[in-house]
């Protein structure tokens, strides 16, 4: 499979960087990837296990730059469902919104219900978070416990059969949100929070903002964050391809489910659309897309075996 077989959607144009860029970062993002895998948690199951995985809910502090709180009792709902059917439940990165607050405390003060839900899991054994780049407050900052439940970089879940499935947030893969860290975190912690107050930074609204500067700005990143996750997710393709290693990711805040004869590559989607919840359930050891909306669980598309992409 050549790279550009890899494009997620053919015929939609990406911006193009540097040939020499391209080549440094995917150097760089491969031995970022190898790494985390190498240290990665090994966590036995069969086909008789289950699995829910969300990414990307950003919990705030309940204010007005908290997009979790809109879905806060939808994810609630949906703790519950999982935790009274046995599932376990991993959390692929980006949790919590440090970038936006200094400390998890108020975090955790503001949504001490879903902290109370996870400890459940954990209490039961049954539940796994990775960290994202929003998770930390440094490149080297990486957590190893919120509110007392470790935490981790990275997944593997090795089946009795001897395939293993990969599971990190994906940031690994990112140039702006680790070589770039520290600027990437000042920007989102005083232009993105700044514009999330204006009602602009929200992309995935139906904006109407009358102010033709703030409408400028608002298509910029528009633009940008329509970009910039397909040169993301290219770079994980390559990686999952070259070491024919199923990965699951979130990051991108776009679900994906491969195609049969597909990379192996899959991603959670998020949980920041309003009134609306993207993950993963792995059942009997196939992948499933699943959407929660209005305390609806709705499965959507096929299950895909995974193990034998």
């Amino acid at each position: 499979m050549t790279q550009t077989d890899l494009t997620l959607n053919p015929g939609t144009a990406v911006w193009p960087y540097p040939h020499i860029l391209q080549e440094s970062w995917r150097t760089w993002a491969f031995r970022r990837l190898d790494a985390a895998l190498a240290n990665a948690v090994r966590l036995p199951f069969n086909s008789h296990s289950r699995f829910v995985l969300f990414s990307d809910l950003h919990r705030g502090d309940g204010g007005p730059t908290d997009r979790f709180q809109p879905n806060k009792s939808l994810f609630l709902q949906a703790l519950r469902h999982y935790y009274e059917n046995g599932y376990t439940y991993i959390e692929v990165g980006d949790g919590d919104e440090l970038w936006l607050h200094d400390d998890l405390q108020p975090i955790v003060r503001a949504h001490r219900d879903v902290f109370e839900w996870l400890h459940r899991f954990k209490e039961d054994g049954r539940l796994h978070i990775l960290y994202g780049n929003h998770d930390i407050k440094g490149p080297e900052d990486c957590p190893p416990h919120k509110d007392g439940i470790p935490t981790h970089e990275a997944l593997v879940l090795q089946h009795a059969n001897g395939q293993r499935l990969f599971i990190c947030h994906g940031h690994q893969a990112d140039l702006t949100n680790a070589r770039l860290y520290a600027l990437t975190r000042f920007l989102n912690k005083s232009l993105w929070r700044w514009l999330r107050l204006q009602s602009v930074g929200l992309i995935d609204a139906d904006m109407r903002v009358e102010n033709h500067i703030l409408n400028h700005i608002r298509h910029f990143f528009k633009v940008w964050t329509h970009q910039q996750p397909r040169h993301i997710e290219n770079r994980l393709k390559e990686w999952a391809v070259k070491n024919q290693q199923p990965i699951i990711c979130g990051h991108t805040h776009r679900m994906a489910l491969p195609g049969t004869g597909g990379v192996p590559y899959f991603n959670t989607g998020s949980c920041l659309t309003a009134n609306r919840l993207s993950g993963l359930e792995l059942i009997q050891g196939q992948l499933k897309p699943v959407h929660w909306a209005a305390g609806q669980q709705q499965r959507v598309g096929v299950y895909r075996d995974w193990a034998n992409l």
